[in-house]
Parts: structure tokens; C-alpha cells; sequence
């Protein structure tokens, strides 16, 4: 298995922005991208959802209350009504009216940021539909730049991934497993998948050199990690990028 990252721009200092940098503005809102980008990253990772009226927009959460001002479901929001939500208030005061963005105007806002994306396709209980996905890959080639590498896209949902894979055989894609096993190992490569994604808290060094080892080459990547100490090991250790939230203390 080849290291995709070798044809994407360099992770610098092996760092990637959680949900933007979210420790330092709301997550997934186009303000944390432009405070990302003054901590001179080079890298975001962001969470998308589909709303009620199709749209693609950026959200975590399977419902409204905790990052809005609003009640609900997004998956039973229209766009227009999500347009209408404080995203930032609950974060600060500075980022009052903050709104939810699409994911084509993201895309668009980090090209110009020279930010490159790692998009986690969220699914709950009601899993995608292939029309879904192929609508999400619709986005993604209209939206960002074909002279720029692709985005990485990531999820927990193994079927969503492998429909990715079967609509689109080059576009990067991570697994992300909060516990994997090297029965995982072995699922990622059977799916043609590019990366693993794995928990901090259950992160394991044998898999990590079994993972990185030279007959399988895969980049593995840990998530949520804000101790610098921490991220310092796992760069030295082999791990190939750490999502963080507070990296200003390592840039």
C-alpha cells in the first residue's frame, strides 16, 4: 500500500486542526479556519452533515442545542433556517451570529486560506443513501479547486467509505476506528482505504508498527491530543499526523 500523503501537502509539524482549532474559536465555522490558518497550519479537520433541504453544511453534533441557538435536528433543518442560527455565542461573544457553513463555502474559504481539509462524513442512525453520497462527491468536485490535491475524507460509517470507494477509486479516504485491532488493518486494505484514524486513549504502539510496517505502509493518524508532550511521542513514535485543538502550544 502506497503513503497517499506523499502527494498531499506536508502536515506541517505533523498537526492537523480539530474541527478548525477549536480551543480558540467555535468548531467548524469559518472563523476557526481563519484562526487555524494565523496559527500556521496547514491542515483542517472538519464534520459535515446533510440538512433537510440537501445541503451539505458543517456540524458535529447530531442535533442543534449545543453549538446553536437553535432546537432540533439538522437533519430536519432547512438550510435557509440554519442560516438564521448563532453558531458562536455559545463559544464567546466575540463570535456572536457566527453561522453554519456549507460545505461549498467552506471548501472554498480554506482554498483561499491554502488550508487543505480532512472532512469527516458524519452518520447516526439513519445511514447515507448512495444518491447521498454521490451528491457529497458532487460538492467536493465542483467546490474544490481541481488543481489542488483532493481532500481527505474520513468516517466512522464502514459502509459510507466503501460506497466512496466504489464511486470514486482516488479520492483519499480514512477509517476511523476508536479502538482498532489488526482485523482492521486488514479491513482497510481489502477496502482500499488509505488511512486509520484511532483514539488517543486507545492508541497501541505494536499496532502502530504493525500498521507502518513495510508490507503495509499505512499512515495512521490519532485523535483528540492537546498535551504537547503526548503529540511529541506520538510524532517521534511513527504516527504520521495528531489532531489537536490547542495548537498554539506546539507551533
Amino acid at each position: 500500500m502506497s503513503n497517499f500523503f506523499l502527494d498531499l501537502p506536508i502536515i506541517q509539524r505533523g498537526i492537523i486542526g480539530h474541527r478548525g482549532i477549536s480551543a480558540f474559536a467555535p468548531e467548524n465555522t469559518l472563523a476557526g479556519f481563519r484562526k487555524a490558518a494565523q496559527f500556521g497550519l496547514s491542515w483542517v479537520e472538519f464534520d459535515i452533515l446533510r440538512c433537510a433541504t440537501g445541503e451539505w453544511v458543517l456540524f458535529h453534533d447530531e442535533k442543534l442545542e449545543r453549538t446553536t441557538n437553535g432546537t432540533g435536528f439538522v437533519i430536519d433543518t432547512p438550510y435557509q433556517t440554519l442560516q438564521t442560527l448563532d453558531a458562536g455565542s455559545w463559544f464567546h461573544s466575540q463570535f456572536k451570529n457566527e453561522r453554519v457553513p456549507s460545505l461549498q463555502h467552506t471548501l472554498s474559504c480554506l482554498a483561499d486560506l491554502k488550508l487543505h481539509p480532512n472532512i469527516e462524513l458524519k452518520v447516526f442512525a439513519q445511514p447515507l443513501a448512495v444518491e447521498a453520497i454521490a451528491d457529497f462527491l458532487n460538492v467536493l468536485q465542483n467546490a474544490w479547486p481541481k488543481n489542488l490535491p483532493s481532500p481527505l475524507v474520513s468516517s466512522f460509517d464502514l459502509k459510507s467509505l466503501k460506497i466512496l470507494r466504489l464511486l470514486d477509486n482516488k479520492l483519499p479516504l480514512g477509517y476511523i476506528v476508536r479502538d482498532p485491532t489488526e482485523s482492521t488493518l486488514d479491513e482497510i486494505i481489502a477496502a482500499g482505504f488509505d488511512s486509520l484514524h484511532c483514539d488517543n486513549q486507545n492508541f497501541s504502539m505494536a499496532l502502530l508498527d504493525k500498521a507502518t510496517s513495510k508490507s503495509i505502509a499505512l499512515p495512521v493518524l490519532v485523535y483528540t491530543v492537546n498535551d504537547p508532550n503526548r503529540i511529541k511521542a506520538l510524532l517521534k513514535g511513527g504516527v504520521t499526523a495528531v489532531f489537536s485543538d490547542v495548537t498554539d502550544v506546539i507551533v
